[in-house]
């Protein structure tokens, strides 16, 4: 849904008559209203058309068909799990890499993840609606997501080189595994973290409360197991982590 533009000028002009707004500000404002289909082709409030950001992985023809035919969500029985486990165990072990099969640990947890919250694409909900800082990321988020994972890969790439211990970065690792998810709002659990961090469960149980208690990370239970923490960024740290990729990204963003 969207407001005319002629609304939303009166809007903003209504704001800067109240809080005395600087003049300058406010005529920038309205030309970014003003300007804003004609230079973008959407609507000011038309919902981000790619919400999810592409999956980067060496091995992801593989992985999807592992992934898809592990996605059924059939309940099995013991002996029959076991059984199911161990086919699929054999075939990743005649497939993959070591590296890859970390990689695929990682990609069965996040999709419990999104079988806890029930995830779906066209769930995806805007943060930020007015012509902000906010709203320049959300629009570029699955570019900015991008930026995010080629931070990763290269942390994972030093880490082949160099003792991963020289550099705790767990704090890090989990707001660039967040904003990551954050195109399609997908929430993360702490045992996915926990795996991608490559960390004790209690260092990032530890991190994720200073995150917390900064303000930039938020969690919910999930519906069917309230042992089951799934975390996302809070508006701040989108902001945050948002405008330090803005920064070091190669891409021009406006």
């Amino acid at each position: 849904m969207g407001i005319s533009g002629s609304a939303a000028r009166d809007l903003v002009r209504s704001a800067s008559l109240s809080l005395g707004a600087n003049d300058d500000l406010i005529d920038e404002q309205l030309r970014h209203l003003e300007n804003w289909e004609r230079s973008t082709g959407r609507d000011l409030f038309e919902l981000q058309d790619a919400a999810l950001a592409p999956d980067i992985s060496e091995c992801s023809v593989h992985k999807s068909e592992f992934l898809e035919s592990a996605a059924d969500g059939k309940e099995r029985s013991g002996g029959e799990f076991e059984a199911a486990k161990a086919e699929l165990l054999a075939k990743l072990e005649e497939e993959f890499s070591n590296r890859e099969l970390r990689d695929f640990a990682g990609s069965l947890t996040k999709l419990a993840d999104s079988r806890e919250q029930g995830w779906r694409p066209g769930k995806v909900e805007r943060y930020f609606r007015w012509p902000s800082a906010g709203a320049r990321i959300e629009r570029n988020s699955v570019n900015l997501a991008m930026a995010a994972q080629v931070l990763i890969d290269r942390n994972e790439l030093r880490g082949e080189f160099l003792p991963t211990k020289l550099f705790d970065e767990c704090g890090w690792r989990i707001l660039l595994e967040l904003f990551v998810q954050y195109p399609g709002r997908a929430r993360v659990s702490d045992e996915s973290l926990t795996i991608v961090c490559k960390h004790p469960p209690a260092s990032v149980r530890r991190h994720l409360a200073y995150l917390e208690g900064f303000g930039l990370v938020e969690f919910g239970f999930s519906d069917s197991d309230n042992g089951v923490r799934l975390f996302r960024l809070t508006k701040e740290g989108v902001l945050s982590v948002g405008r330090y990729l803005e920064k070091v990204s190669p891409l021009s963003f406006a």
